[in-house]
């Protein structure tokens, strides 16, 4: 159980969540990591035991996955606790775990407990580098639900490329309403394609600004 929530922080350290990594995600994610038996096994405390276990010290130096302390003059970002992955198995990991992809349970805990835009964006780009696009659109989705227009963008670049130019157009046209360089551009090249310069320039023009 202990090696789960290992497993778990190493991989969303890969994936690209920053180092403080959110006890929600640990606690949504880890039971992915567990087979059929090893979930049996576990008893009603698992989880919170298992963090107790990683958080012991061991030959003078903090255990696999430690909770954050903040100094008195750090200001919190959220109520809820966080937790720090070891120097020596994050860089151990990475290397270990770089052939994996995580499990079900992982990508659905991230878009659940993830909630800064830009966190959920990167991490849904690592997954599309990987062929799990529907995983990259779940992620994508929550990244602009919080407003995020780059991953409106990367939606409609998936949907372009899947052949739905219907739903492409669309999530164009939301980056366009606001103001997106790189969506006013891309309008721009379809003006200037169908031969509509004076459209495609006044476009240009604002991506510019």
């Amino acid at each position: 159980a202990a090696g789960a929530v290992i497993h778990a922080a190493i991989d969303a350290r890969r994936l690209g969540h920053p180092p403080a990594i959110p006890h929600g995600l640990l606690a949504q994610a880890a039971p992915g990591y567990l087979d059929d038996v090893e979930w049996c096994r576990t008893g009603a405390n698992w989880f919170e035991q298992s963090l107790a276990y990683t958080a012991n010290p061991c030959r003078g130096t903090r255990g696999p996955v430690t909770p954050i302390k903040l100094r008195p003059c750090d200001l919190p970002k959220s109520d809820a606790t966080t937790y720090q992955l070891s120097d020596y198995l994050e860089q151990a990991g990475r290397l270990e775990r770089a052939g994996e992809f995580p499990p079900a349970a992982f990508w659905d805990a991230v878009a659940r407990a993830v909630t800064d835009h830009e966190v959920l964006r990167v991490m849904g780009k690592q997954a599309q580098e990987r062929g799990r696009y529907q995983r990259a659109v779940q992620l994508y989705r929550r990244a602009a639900d919080h407003g995020d227009v780059l991953a409106v963008m990367a939606l409609a670049e998936l949907h372009e490329r899947s052949g739905d130019h219907v739903s492409a157009s669309e999530l164009f046209a939301q980056a366009i309403d606001r103001e997106h360089a790189p969506a006013l551009r891309w309008l721009a090249e379809k003006f200037e394609a169908e031969g509509d310069v004076k459209q495609a320039e006044d476009l240009y023009q604002r991506a510019a600004n």
